[in-house]
């Protein structure tokens, strides 16, 4: 996150979005692994935020029980990959095979509230979700994003039931924002930013698979897209009836994402006339900005609300018939007023012994019974993966000035085991995280706290 004006308190975020249609392939760490580390390339570098949506990401009944009752294996397995790297889960929602979820960076916690998701089944005329959109929505800073994982119908034939689909979960999606701060029912297309992306399978007009093979092996791509059934939607305007035409893309440079023979990187010529396959760019990333944050005509500064960067394929992994394609947003938000509202004032902790939670209060901060502070191993996953988690012990109200609280954990309920943790504040009021400590150490009472364990800064 880089601030770039000190005077409104703009920061920018950097969004690196992931889709993939795996095929139903199982996949393995490695596949993760790959999926980020291609071409010398690392995105998550500078990367704030992470979005992966993945399609035809199927589970065997006893996973399906899981994710319902308990965890998702997959986003467990994409976790695995991104939590050492400084990431949390912020939220994930599945539809059957269509999965969407995002990570965000720890600190990013104190920027982010109104997490929601939602789903729509486009499947068997809305009946089932083998094919519709999953999403998950936010508010970061004082920005409305969303991100919407899409799975339409096949075949090139069939254009006129995509469109429809699409209009469908742009027009009918709908959030329930419970946050105080905005109590009320948010459609899809009301956000700031809205990204679609999936495996939306648009394909070419009236081209052969020859012809696109042949093309696409010399790099001319732009003479295919002419053809591409999403940018002569788009090219409708007003005429159309999906509502793409509002979308923007990134300039395509890379060759067709589907379809291939698994485990190669050659087109799949299988099947004769119409059942043969032609290349076409099924997997895609769209967004588009809400007029409200359009540049104002008097603005003396004005500047995009999203820069796209690095729109590309990944030939690797090889294990579905698609390709993977990701793209790098950076999305320009106001942060005033999110710096932290809760400092905690760390002190030496012992395992399984009571400690004393002390904190200070920001003055004019709004406080409630229903606030919790948690405490947290320094790598944990996401929000609800704590250690301990208590409501704190004081009354309702706006403090009038700053002023310090605390309260006991009882060693019961301390971690019974040495390691590095961290503490945050949930507020009910901001819907958000307002206070969150730096990393810290908690050891055995006869150990001595070395430099191995000096408190170190998350």
């Amino acid at each position: 996150m880089a601030t770039s004006d000190s005077t409104s308190e703009r920061a920018e975020f950097r969004v690196h979005v992931v889709s993939w249609n795996i095929a139903s392939s199982p996949l393995t760490l490695n596949d993760v692994l790959t999926l980020f580390e291609f071409a010398g390339a690392d995105p998550l570098s500078s990367a704030d935020i992470v979005v992966v949506g993945l399609q035809e990401a199927y589970q065997s009944v006893p996973e399906a029980i899981s994710a319902v009752i308990g965890s998702d294996d997959t986003v467990e397995l994409f976790g695995r990959y991104l939590v050492p790297k400084g990431y949390v889960r912020l939220s994930s929602c599945r539809m059957l095979g269509v999965v969407v979820m995002a990570f965000v960076r720890r600190q990013l916690l104190l920027y982010i509230r109104d997490t929601e998701v939602c789903a729509t089944r486009t499947g068997l005329g809305g009946w089932l979700g083998i094919k519709g959109g999953a999403s998950v929505r936010f508010t970061l800073g004082d920005l409305s994003v969303c991100f919407t994982n899409c799975h339409l119908s096949p075949h090139p034939e069939d254009n006129a039931r995509r469109t429809g689909e699409i209009r469908h979960i742009l027009q009918s999606q709908t959030f329930e924002i419970n946050s105080r701060l905005q109590p009320a029912a948010m459609l899809m297309m009301d956000h700031d930013v809205l990204v679609v992306f999936g495996d939306l399978n648009f394909r070419l007009e009236d081209r052969g698979f020859d012809e696109v093979v042949e093309l696409a092996g010399k790099k001319k791509y732009e003479g295919l897209l002419l053809c591409d059934q999403l940018r002569l939607e788009q090219l409708k305007g007003d005429r159309g009836t999906s509502g793409l035409d509002y979308f923007m893309e990134m300039p395509i440079t890379f060759p067709p994402t589907y379809k291939y023979t698994p485990g190669t990187d050659q087109f799949s010529s299988l099947g004769k006339g119409p059942a043969q396959r032609a290349p076409a760019w099924c997997d895609r990333i769209i967004w588009n900005v809400h007029e409200r944050q359009y540049p104002k005509i008097n603005d003396p500064n004005p500047q995009p609300v999203v820069k796209p960067e690095g729109y590309t394929i990944h030939m690797e992994p090889r294990v579905s018939d698609h390709k993977a394609v990701s793209g790098g947003l950076r999305i320009l938000a106001d942060v005033r007023g999110f710096s932290p509202k809760v400092v905690f004032l760390l002190q030496t902790w012992w395992v399984s012994e009571d400690a004393l939670i002390v904190f200070d209060v920001a003055e004019g901060t709004v406080i409630s019974y229903w606030d919790w502070i948690g405490l947290y191993r320094a790598n944990f996953t996401s929000e609800k993966d704590y250690a301990h988690r208590s409501l704190t012990p004081v009354a309702r109200g706006t403090s009038a000035k700053s002023h310090c609280s605390c309260f006991k954990i009882s060693g019961a309920e301390m971690p019974s085991q040495p390691g590095y943790y961290v503490l945050i504040y949930k507020s009910v009021e901001y819907g958000r995280v307002i206070g969150m400590s730096p990393v810290f150490p908690i050891v055995h009472r006869e150990s001595l706290v070395s430099e191995d364990w000096e408190i170190v800064e998350s």
